[in-house]
């Protein structure tokens, strides 16, 4: 006959007063943080209103890099003197570039309409939105 000991304490029977504290504890360090997430999860995001302006930015950049400026349609074409030509017009619900009618860079996402408006001075670019948000640029000729 073999016979197996194992250590076990009789007198705990339940919560002491020391695993009540610990519990307390953790509940008020994890408590502040629960407020904290919450609202950053209610903070308005300004991600596409950033992307426009940096779609808009990389227009007027390559605007100034570029020998001539055309428009066809709803379609702006750069000729920065390469001899390529770059392209930039609407695929679907995307704002895209293309180089000499090769590739497919995504400038800007959700776009519902592009347009391109003839200026005396340059040009006026329109960019609606899915949400029913309207930005305008308006680009000087180089």
């Amino acid at each position: 006959m073999k016979f197996v000991f194992m250590l076990i304490p009789q007198n705990s029977k339940g919560f002491t007063l020391l695993s009540l504290l610990f519990g307390l504890a953790i509940l008020l360090m994890v408590l502040p943080c629960v407020g904290i997430f919450y609202q950053s999860l209610s903070m308005d995001n300004h991600y596409q209103e950033q992307a426009v302006r940096l779609a808009f930015q990389f227009l007027a950049d390559q605007s100034e890099q570029s020998v001539e400026m055309q428009v066809s349609g709803n379609t702006l074409l750069f000729e920065p003197g390469e001899g390529s030509i770059i392209s930039i017009s609407q695929y679907e619900d995307l704002l895209r570039r293309q180089v000499a009618g090769e590739g497919h860079e995504i400038l800007l996402r959700d776009v519902s309409d592009f347009a391109i408006e003839q200026l005396t001075f340059g040009l006026k670019i329109t960019v609606m939105m899915d949400r029913g948000e309207q930005y305008e640029k308006i680009i000087p000729y180089p």
